[in-house]
């Protein structure tokens, strides 16, 4: 994201060590990429206010897009007071590249930590429903 910029106002260029809300938008524009490729259709009928179709493997979640269009796992925890990523968490497919780097980085991040833990850590930003059977090959 940085690059992007950079590039397109040479004059006034970032430079430094990348921060927590640079961050935080690359993974929302990787993870709506992903998403993009992998749950197109069902993205394109809830833009449309259409209903997902029988055949969707969403279909169960009551997916909904955010306010920066990452579709996001629905259900009763809306009116909680819990942060949003624990309420509605991040969809991700359990069968792209993005998903083993993102469980490897967790499992990292938070120093070797066993299937469990990673596991809930992961659950505070991405739907386990995606996320449970590409941990269980690590």
């Amino acid at each position: 994201m940085r690059f992007k910029e950079n590039a397109r106002n040479p004059l006034q260029r970032t430079t430094g060590n990348l921060t927590v809300p640079e961050l935080s938008a690359a993974l929302i524009c990787l993870v709506r990429s992903v998403q993009f490729v992998y749950f197109s259709k069902d993205i394109q009928c809830i833009m449309k206010g259409e209903k997902l179709s029988n055949s969707s493997k969403l279909l169960n979640l009551s997916p909904f897009l955010d306010e920066k269009n990452v579709l996001r796992v629905g259900g009763r925890l809306q009116h909680s007071e819990l942060p949003l990523n624990h309420k509605h968490p991040m969809l991700i497919p359990n069968n792209c590249n993005i998903c083993d780097w993102i469980i490897d980085h967790y499992h990292v991040f938070y120093l070797h930590t066993g299937v469990e833990a990673t596991l809930a850590n992961l659950r505070t930003q991405f739907g386990s429903q995606m996320v449970d059977p590409q941990l269980k090959e690590f």
